[in-house]
């Protein structure tokens, strides 16, 4: 997944974390994990925040901050989980979700969403 996620910024594309790790974990990440951490424009934690990760409010902040990194109230904002409640609370705000289960899949499915990597 990280080569993917490096080929969605070759494209262009803003990425935005929506995370519900705890700040020990998070720094474990930050310090172990940089170039992956360093791929995402934005970071939504949920202990930050004060909410739970199927708080609505959580991702309508995370939709506000993909928002407004591409300047635009309505742009097309993909949200990739593999807990199906979390892509539906997404989808519930105005996401196109994903509920992750194989890396094939997902490649299939942002094909489908017209995002071709190579």
């Amino acid at each position: 997944m990280f080569e993917v996620l490096q080929l969605l910024k070759k494209k262009g594309l803003k990425l935005v974390l929506l995370s519900n790790t705890n700040s020990l974990h998070y720094e474990y990440i930050k310090k172990d994990y940089p170039d992956v951490i360093g791929l995402f424009d934005e970071v939504v934690l949920s202990f930050e925040k004060g909410l739970d990760k199927s708080s609505k409010q959580l991702f309508e902040m995370a939709l506000e901050k993909a928002s407004k990194l591409v300047g635009d109230n309505k742009c097309i904002t993909l949200y990739v989980d593999d807990v199906e409640k979390n892509v539906e609370m997404a989808e519930s705000v105005g996401m196109r979700g994903f509920v992750f289960e194989s890396h094939s899949h997902f490649m299939f499915w942002l094909r489908k969403a017209g995002l071709y990597l190579s």
